[in-house]
């Protein structure tokens, strides 16, 4: 079967960049809930890069989206490939603990000042914030290239993106565990994104089919070598038991915590075996959806998450099979902090338009008839998929 391509790049001049922020910076100094305008990133790779920028709202204003690709000239909505997050300003203040930034804030429209928050100046506090970026992304983006395996259709600058995305994850785990791996991925990935508008069109697909598997495998090494680092704060390390195997399950994932003796490779052999297509009973919707495995100590993270207070902590805490402190929390000041922020955004998001960027499936706007029934039909694969693995495991 031939593979369907879409969301072709389209090559951009770096000066069409400068004129869609340029009007931005209009956009910001005219509106009043605006105080402050924001770049982050850099244009490497003018019409691969996306437009990135933040808006920082006046305090006391709704949240609302002010500035949106379609809000700027052409090739505006084309470069904002994402929408463009707004903040409070007692929430982008510790932008810090909300993104790792590789590279300093450009201020772009500053009506007010506002001092950013440094990131942790602990190393120990700075290690543990990076090892749980990298188990965020790893959920956030990187396994998803799985779903591009099967034969879906494959939206190119999506994925080039989500590629990129590897090398800061590659970063951040080697901030945190000392650690350095993927670096030929890391080059080839970088190679592919410089080189694309000069490829033949088919030359260029055909790398990146060639890197989403690797890119999906190399997702798998980085667990591991994650699970190395957290494993002194698990407090369940027998993992032969179904009793102690830890899922974490709701209407948009499964994350099954538990792999034995198995290795990175065999891991991803069984997750590949187990996605979830199917027609949820009386809404006739498609649901689909791929289980995750991953080794038992990495549920420390959403258990840390779990652990705080607030909306979006409640609803990890409703999607964990065990409690928080039976798995183990790392108790850090910078984490503490970094769930505080999450559910502050959560909170928000529930009256206004601001998105959870690591949501874990949080429903800003409560649990629908629809969700709950869906939510049933995953649980129900979610039981087949712990039995699947404990007949490997215990064999």
């Amino acid at each position: 079967m031939n593979t369907v391509f879409t969301d072709l790049p389209r090559p951009i001049e770096r000066d069409a960049y400068t004129r869609c922020q340029e009007a931005a910076c209009e956009i910001v100094h005219s509106h009043p809930d605006c105080i402050g305008l924001y770049g982050a990133g850099e244009v490497r790779y003018p019409g691969l890069s996306d437009l990135d920028l933040v808006i920082v709202l006046a305090e006391g204003s709704s949240i609302r989206p002010i500035l949106q690709g379609q809000n700027l000239p052409e090739p505006g909505p084309y470069l904002a490939n994402h929408s463009f997050p707004h903040y409070p300003p007692e929430i982008f203040r510790w932008l810090h603990y909300l993104f790792p930034l590789f590279s300093p804030l450009q201020p772009l429209v500053e009506k007010e000042p506002i001092d950013l928050e440094p990131s942790p100046q602990d190393p120990e506090d700075a290690k543990q914030l990076a090892a749980f970026y990298v188990a965020d992304y790893l959920v956030k983006k990187i396994y998803h290239l799985l779903d591009y395996t099967d034969g879906r259709p494959v939206p190119v600058r999506q994925l080039l993106c989500h590629l990129h995305t590897i090398r800061y994850t590659l970063s951040c785990l080697e901030q945190a565990t000392g650690t350095a791996i993927g670096t030929q991925f890391s080059e080839d990935i970088d190679g592919l994104r410089r080189d694309w508008f000069d490829l033949e069109l088919e030359v260029g697909q055909k790398r990146l089919m060639d890197l989403i598997p690797r890119g999906a495998a190399l997702g798998f090494e980085i667990a591991w070598v994650l699970a190395s680092f957290l494993a002194s704060w698990l407090k369940m390390p027998n993992e032969r038991s179904d009793s102690e195997l830890i899922e974490f399950t709701n209407r948009e994932m499964i994350l099954l915590f538990g792999t034995g003796d198995l290795s990175a490779q065999e891991t991803l052999d069984i997750v590949r075996e187990w996605p979830l297509d199917q027609t949820v009973p009386v809404l006739g919707k498609r649901l689909r959806l791929r289980p995750l495995l991953q080794p038992l100590s990495l549920s420390v993270v959403p258990a840390t998450y779990a652990h705080s207070s607030g909306p979006w902590s409640d609803w990890l805490r409703s999607s964990l099979s065990h409690p928080p402190q039976s798995i183990g929390i790392v108790d850090s000041p910078a984490l503490s902090h970094r769930a505080k922020l999450l559910n502050e955004v959560a909170r928000i998001s529930k009256t206004g338009q601001l998105k959870n960027s690591y949501s874990y499936g949080f429903p800003p706007k409560g649990e629908s008839l629809g969700r709950r029934l869906a939510s049933k039909v995953v649980k129900r694969h979610a039981r087949r998929c712990r039995r699947s693995l404990l007949r490997r495991t215990l064999r």
